[in-house]
């Protein structure tokens, strides 16, 4: 008996290393695809003197406009529909809409820049978008905000380039505690890292463009 717990004991070990192996392939496939839409946006922008799809040329992509620069990054830009799926966690789709601090409601807390575009995982496709509004960010799990801070960032969910959306600064520091402790962002894998989307609406992963 105790033999076969103990080879039970050994399946299961094998079956979930390797289920984070194939988590890892998953994110650094990821990183690949963030990597080239962001860099296809930044030259876009840079040769045509405004963002992809930003029709208005207010030097922001928010609601519909999602459409227009998903037409114009993989007709121009040399991007693939799978370069807009993030399956971390997911899958998502990367989108994009304004990141500013707002006096209420939905917000991101960026409080000391203007106002510009951000992108972040969404469960919305962004070649299907036909409202005007902002899209709101999908709530993501810590290992995707880990993955990302500790990937293009630094390490901290309230400084920097990504952050979470908040009402408050509070929630911050327990995340923040444990990013501490990673060296990388194969560490994010740990047990301590929640792998799950969480319950609150706010805990979603922005990634600011200006």
């Amino acid at each position: 008996m105790a033999i076969v717990v103990l080879i039970i004991g050994l399946i299961l070990s094998l079956v979930m290393k390797g289920t984070d192996m194939i988590d890892q392939v998953t994110w650094k496939r990821d990183v690949q695809a963030y990597e080239h839409l962001q860099a296809a946006l930044l030259l876009l922008r840079e040769d045509r003197g405004k963002m992809p799809g930003d029709t208005n040329r207010d030097g922001i992509i928010q609601g519909r406009e999602n459409a227009a620069a998903y037409a114009e990054l993989t007709r121009t830009g040399g991007l693939e529909r799978r370069d807009f799926l993030f399956k971390t966690g997911g899958p998502y789709y990367f989108s994009f809409t304004e990141c500013a601090k707002e006096d209420g409601g939905y917000k991101v807390y960026f409080d000391d820049e203007p106002s510009g575009t951000c992108i972040f995982p969404s469960e919305l496709k962004p070649w299907e978008l036909q409202t005007d509004s902002a899209v709101n960010p999908k709530q993501t799990s810590e290992r995707t905000v880990c993955l990302f801070e500790l990937g293009f960032d630094d390490s901290n969910v309230m400084t920097g380039n990504i952050r979470r959306t908040t009402e408050g600064a509070s929630w911050g520091s327990d995340l923040n505690n444990k990013l501490a402790a990673k060296k990388s962002p194969f560490d994010c894998f740990s047990d301590d890292i929640n792998p799950s989307s969480t319950d609150h609406w706010r805990d979603a992963v922005i990634i600011r463009l200006w």
